[in-house]
């Protein structure tokens, strides 16, 4: 009878029990929401480290656009940057040249816009956009296709009707007299971009849909310009 019993009891419930395939299921769906979020986060990270880097960098080659801007040579007369006759020069006496949205090659400081106005407000308020010729890598070099690449941009707003006399009873707005104001935008391009850094520049005339402006650094500058009309 002692056995018996003992064999009973020793039946009862003491076995190790296993996870139903429910209890299973629940525990990889909510294993899988957990890593999902990890990951997206981790590619929200690596999103962020690359943009502060690429703007960092473009940032940088912005001052370096906006100090060369600010020392090159200027012409005697002013008005030799209303047409793209003048053009400074470089350390080698090599012309140095920018160009404008529809490819044409002209000075850095060109401004066509905007023909003096005795009944009007001197000064036209319109700002002509000018390119580097070919994109540049991370060191301002030319870049090669398939590196990281930037487009160097700039827009020119000359004071004044182009630094002239305003009308009697007229004032300068800004920028003011004998002043050139610079925006410089550098753009740089990833993969996956509707358009690149060799995209003609003429394609971004009227097509800007197709292009990511938020991937830009800006800055501004005001230089006085000494020589005036004689």
């Amino acid at each position: 009878m002692s056995g018996k019993r003992t064999n009973r009891l020793a039946g009862q419930g003491h076995e190790p029990r296993g996870f139903t395939l429910i209890e299973v299921l629940v525990a990889l769906f909510v294993l899988s929401v957990g890593l999902l979020a990890l990951v997206q986060l981790q590619v929200a990270a690596i999103s962020g480290l690359a943009y502060s880097r690429h703007f960092s960098v473009a940032t940088q080659l912005a001052d370096g656009q906006m100090e060369r801007l600010m020392s090159y040579p200027f012409p005697e007369q002013e008005t030799n940057n209303i047409t793209p006759g003048y053009y400074p020069k470089d350390k080698l006496g090599n012309p140095i040249e920018a160009q404008t949205s529809s490819g044409t090659e002209v000075s850095p400081f060109y401004d066509p816009l905007g023909a003096p106005d005795p009944s009007g407000t001197p000064g036209d308020g319109d700002a002509t956009r000018l390119w580097l010729l070919d994109p540049v890598n991370e060191q301002g070099q030319p870049a090669r296709v398939g590196e990281p690449a930037y487009l160097v941009t700039w827009t020119v707003e000359r004071g004044g009707s182009k630094g002239t006399i305003p009308p009697s009873g007229k004032e300068y707005g800004f920028p003011g007299q004998y002043q050139i104001r610079f925006v410089v935008s550098v753009l740089w391009f990833e993969k996956g971009d509707k358009k690149n850094a060799w995209t003609p520049i003429s394609d971004f005339v009227g097509g800007n849909d197709n292009l990511d402006w938020t991937k830009r650094a800006t800055i501004q500058g005001v230089r006085e310009v000494q020589a005036k009309e004689r």
